[in-house]
């Protein structure tokens, strides 16, 4: 939306996510992050900058410039999706073709 990517990850074993029965379940085969998924403790949400960080490096390298990076909800945290927002620098190009 506008210059802002939305990024909602799909879960990492997605057969297994679907099949779950419990919340413990659907985190533990949503998430990419081992160390997420190899505990049973309430993990902070700061924690989840790191998937958002992830985004942010790879954005970075593309445009060629400094990227925000902003966790919007993650399953860890009660969120259904895990989901980061990304605001992109502007290029001084929006509009032409």
């Amino acid at each position: 939306k506008g210059s802002v990517l939305y990024n909602t990850k799909r879960p990492c074993r997605l057969k297994e996510f679907e099949a779950a029965g419990t919340d413990y379940e659907r985190q533990l085969y949503y998430c990419y992050c081992p160390f997420v998924r190899a505990t049973r403790e309430q993990i902070p949400p700061v924690y989840c900058s790191c998937g958002a960080g992830f985004g942010k490096y790879i954005w970075e390298e593309i445009v060629g410039g400094e990227v925000e990076a902003e966790v919007l909800q993650s399953v860890i945290n009660d969120g259904a999706f895990c989901t980061f927002a990304l605001p992109l620098p502007s290029t001084g190009s929006e509009g032409k073709n």
